[in-house]
């Protein structure tokens, strides 16, 4: 029996608007009501999942920046957090933000945003609502502020034959304590890699009592994959990568046609 649902948002909850629809508002009503737990699982910061789990009135933790952070349902108590060992690669960072790339660099209370590129940075803004600060210079902000050590995640932005590029030419200098994923096709991040979504819904599945085989995950991205495997129901959405979708137990409708509902639909309800 199913008591936990893990919701990634960005082309899986949300549609092409970015937006909950109704329908999906009110399938993720009908599981309260069961007492089934519904937990949003994001590549996305805190600041930018509230108004989500506000809209949908949880009361469940939220998993941000890909499981680095999990905090209470307001985001202002912290449970869990792993920041990113930045320093440790700091003369590879230096190379490739000297190679004039666009990156976001994300701390636990902050965003910001190398400034040479004005057209991915408000893409950012467009998915996320939250407006990054613009550092002139990022490594001597770094630097002088001793925040080596306090980022938690880092999205390289691109066209994604670039990205590819960029993660097949960097990974062998990263070593097992570091992960790159894509969350979309035009972000490249790079986290901890004892760092997931599927982990941290798995700590707070424990937080209740419940074990992975009470657990249904549904995402659509490449960082969405730990827990799609850690789930007894992984669900991939129509707009996933092939990839993705052959490693989940079930393939649902698009972002786009409520594939969230509809998945919900046949699991829960046998539907």
């Amino acid at each position: 029996m199913i008591k936990l649902v893990g919701l990634d948002l960005d082309g899986t909850l949300l549609n092409e608007n970015h937006e909950i629809s109704n329908e999906n508002k009110e399938i993720i009503d009908n599981l309260k009501e069961l007492g089934i737990k519904v937990v949003l699982a994001s590549g996305r910061e805190i600041e930018s999942m509230i108004w989500a789990s506000n809209e949908l009135r949880l009361d469940t933790p939220l998993i941000a920046l890909n499981g680095a952070i999990v905090t209470d349902n307001t985001g202002e108590k912290i449970l869990f957090d792993k920041s990113l060992n930045l320093n440790k690669i700091k003369d590879l960072f230096i190379d490739l933000y000297n190679d004039g790339r666009f990156m976001l660099i994300f701390f636990k209370d902050e965003v910001i945003a190398t400034d040479n590129n004005d057209d991915y940075y408000n893409l950012f803004i467009k998915y996320s609502n939250v407006i990054p600060r613009r550092v002139n210079d990022v490594v001597k902000y770094l630097e002088d502020n001793n925040l080596w050590n306090l980022v938690y995640k880092i999205i390289f932005s691109d066209e994604e034959e670039a990205l590819i590029s960029l993660r097949d030419n960097i990974k062998d200098k990263l070593d097992e304590d570091y992960t790159l994923t894509f969350s979309m096709p035009f972000y490249l991040e790079l986290y901890d890699s004892h760092v997931s979504k599927g982990n941290a819904l798995e700590f707070v599945a424990k937080m209740y009592g419940i074990n992975s085989d009470e657990i249904m995950a549904i995402g659509d991205g490449e960082n969405d994959l730990s827990m799609i495997e850690l789930a007894e129901v992984g669900i991939a959405m129509e707009n996933a990568p092939e990839y993705i979708k052959e490693r989940a137990n079930y393939v649902t409708s698009s972002n786009i046609d409520n594939g969230v509902f509809h998945a919900i639909k046949k699991f829960i309800y046998n539907e």
